[in-house]
């Protein structure tokens, strides 16, 4: 099919296959064909621009209700992202339907796999599973908001943060470290706020962001760990605070501070 003269005709004949793999019944077996169809197009490498944008249609199909059913698996569902155009109204359809899968690994999967670049549409779809319901998957949308390099998409880690909606540890320790992969400088004193009660009273960093009241050791230990990864002079300062306070109670926190901080004061900045 690829190797067919015209870039229509490739595209038609595609087309047409994964129409009939669509028509396939039961259910599982259309899903295996349609990952059959896929499997083949993804190893064939890279596409004439003709046939790459009839893809989302055709992988899409008339009942777009399929992409919600069980039998959609994660591994179908990344094949196809891997082959679709970015910038397509059927891409962002099959977006929208897939990321609301009831499976969280097949939502997970997409928020991993699918292209975000500058378009609004797709952003939002990546922006609006900062709320869903499973932690695995919020933490997937921080993971790839932090390696996206969008500095826009800094605000939503701290009203994540702020919004007290980074619920277990490793969503604060995700929050944090991809705080500081978007835009390090930036994120002190939002690590700063992280800290609670045990913050650095520093007004350049307070009137940026006032500690959180809600900070448990959880958010402390994350911002702890980010500091000590940042190593830089603010983020040595901060440190060098905790280690000069007497933390109640004792705890993972205050161990931990008194464990870094001899490492921390000896090492060269980097």
């Amino acid at each position: 099919m690829l190797s067919a003269s015209l870039d229509e005709v490739a595209a038609d004949a595609i087309a047409e296959t994964l129409g009939i793999a669509h028509q396939q019944a039961p259910i599982a077996h259309r899903a295996e064909a349609l990952m059959r169809v896929a499997s083949v197009l993804f190893e064939s490498g890279p596409m004439p621009p003709a046939v790459r944008a009839r893809l989302s249609g055709a992988f899409l199909g008339d009942d777009v209700h399929f992409w919600g059913k069980p039998e959609v698996t994660p591994a179908l569902v990344e094949t196809c992202l891997a082959l679709l155009s970015a910038r397509d109204d059927d891409t962002v359809i099959f977006l929208q339907k897939v990321v609301a899968h009831p499976d969280e690994a097949v939502r997970r999967s997409v928020l991993r796999a699918m292209p975000v670049g500058d378009d609004p549409a797709l952003r939002t779809v990546l922006l609006t599973h900062l709320k869903d319901q499973s932690a695995d998957v919020r933490r997937e949308v921080i993971e790839r908001i932090g390696t996206s390099g969008e500095l826009t998409f800094f605000i939503y880690l701290v009203n994540h943060l702020r919004h007290g909606e980074a619920l277990n540890p490793d969503e604060a320790r995700a929050v944090a470290l991809n705080l500081c992969r978007l835009e390090s400088r930036r994120a002190v004193p939002y690590l700063n706020g992280m800290l609670g009660r045990l913050a650095h009273p520093d007004q350049r960093l307070v009137k940026r962001q006032a500690p959180f009241k809600h900070a448990d050791d959880a958010m402390q230990m994350a911002a702890i760990e980010a500091l000590y990864r940042l190593n830089s002079r603010s983020a040595r300062q901060i440190l060098y605070h905790l280690a000069q306070q007497k933390i109640r109670g004792g705890g993972l926190v205050a161990d931990t501070v008194a464990r870094i901080w001899p490492i921390v004061k000896s090492a060269p900045y980097g």
